[in-house]
């Protein structure tokens, strides 16, 4: 009889403090430093009390914990962005992610603690970013809120991702390409240009403007016919040197660019090789992207004369295509003389990363096998990442042949 109404261990504890109001509690143990954990409601009445209580048992028993109440989506997403996506990414993703979190996330759904984020607040979002932008950010700005708020549902901090709940329309993006005419055209006519070989590169191996920008002469191999893209040049952020760091910056310079003392903004592990500047060589964002092209014959010949044009321009780095100063080039001045070169010949001013469609599109008019244009571009979909892992290196010589003698008929 004396156990009688007395609560079993882990059930919690249900009281009337003086003030009237109903407690419920649950003891949660001890965290690593020996303090103890406890959660804690109160409701004005012991019914509200009780379901409370109820609410928090089922979440310890789904996740482990219960919901952070007093926690908004602005405090999340600064120790989400700082925690876990910084140490874990490309420095460059990071800035992207923190760009999109600050520009439309924050502002708009900020305030809002993670316990009474709904759909309708996700929605009213991508509606927000659509409206002002296009679908295409929207369905960007989402995906970014739903990985933000997938790491809080692993750590238990909220039961279940709300941005999961919500479909998104697909954003259909036309992918814009030179024709063979024009392609053609382009490397005929382009000849006597001192670029002539940058744009061949661009149009006979499919390369991304970083990777052929960042190509040195020690990974090319003219006998062999082939270059090995394995690095590609990027411009890398920077953090505040100064003391405050970028929180609190004492150089009174927002911009850590700058700040008299920045550095690079590189986490530990990361791989690549400071050049001059922000500018750094960094190795592809997949393994598929470290590969060894083919070349054709006429590419092999544009760079040769292309190695004996450079000769007397100063070349501290060995880059292949360089300023006037031997510095890598910049891929602002880069796009630049590829939109005035598009121009002079009448060609549709298309971006620079039209070259890679365009190779893709040529190859596959051509009738070769996806597997072996996936190797090539190196394309990294996990649904095709076995077949172009194998494909062999006489097979991508032999597409590419075709496409140069297509390309110069």
């Amino acid at each position: 009889m004396g156990n009688k109404g007395r609560r079993t261990h882990g059930d919690g504890a249900l009281f009337k403090r003086k003030d009237g109001y109903w407690v419920a509690r649950i003891e949660l143990g001890w965290d690593a430093e020996g303090n103890r954990l406890r959660w804690q409601g109160v409701s004005k009445t012991q019914a509200g009390a009780i379901q409370k209580m109820r609410e928090a048992r089922t979440s310890i028993l789904m996740t482990g914990t219960v919901p952070t109440r007093s926690m908004t989506l602005a405090v999340w997403l600064e120790r989400w962005l700082e925690e876990i996506v910084k140490p874990t990414v490309r420095p460059m993703t990071y800035q992207g992610y923190l760009q999109t979190a600050n520009k439309h996330i924050e502002p708009n759904l900020g305030s809002i603690t993670l316990d009474r984020l709904t759909p309708s607040h996700v929605r009213a979002l991508h509606r927000k970013v659509e409206d002002a932008s296009s679908l295409g950010n929207a369905n960007m700005v989402h995906r970014v809120l739903r990985a933000c708020l997938s790491a809080a549902e692993r750590e238990g901090i909220v039961p279940r991702n709300v941005a999961k709940l919500v479909q998104t329309k697909s954003s259909k993006v036309t992918r814009k390409a030179l024709t063979t005419a024009q392609a053609r055209l382009l490397i005929a006519k382009s000849g006597a240009d001192p670029l002539h070989s940058r744009w061949t590169a661009a149009l006979l191996t499919g390369a991304r403007q970083g990777e052929v920008l960042g190509l040195q002469w020690d990974r090319v191999d003219l006998e062999a016919g082939t270059m090995d893209i394995s690095w590609q040049i990027q411009a890398m952020p920077y953090k505040h040197g100064c003391k405050g760091g970028n929180d609190k910056p004492t150089c009174g310079r927002k911009a850590a660019g700058h700040c008299p003392n920045k550095a690079l903004d590189i986490p530990s592990g990361y791989e690549y090789e400071h050049i001059t500047g922000a500018k750094c060589l960094v190795r592809p964002k997949s393994s598929a992207g470290l590969r060894k092209i083919p070349m054709p014959p006429m590419l092999v010949d544009a760079l040769r004369k292309r190695r004996r044009e450079s000769i007397a321009t100063p070349n501290p780095y060995g880059f292949v295509w360089t300023d006037s100063a031997g510095n890598p080039v910049d891929p602002r001045d880069d796009l630049d003389a590829w939109k005035a070169a598009l121009a002079k010949y009448d060609l549709p001013v298309l971006p620079i990363h039209s070259a890679r469609h365009t190779t893709a599109t040529l190859l596959m008019e051509l009738g070769v096998d996806v597997t072996i244009i996936q190797a090539i571009m190196g394309h990294s979909q996990a649904t095709t990442t076995q077949g172009y892992q194998h494909a062999d290196l006489s097979m991508a010589r032999k597409a590419l042949d075709d496409l140069g003698s297509s390309l110069a008929q």
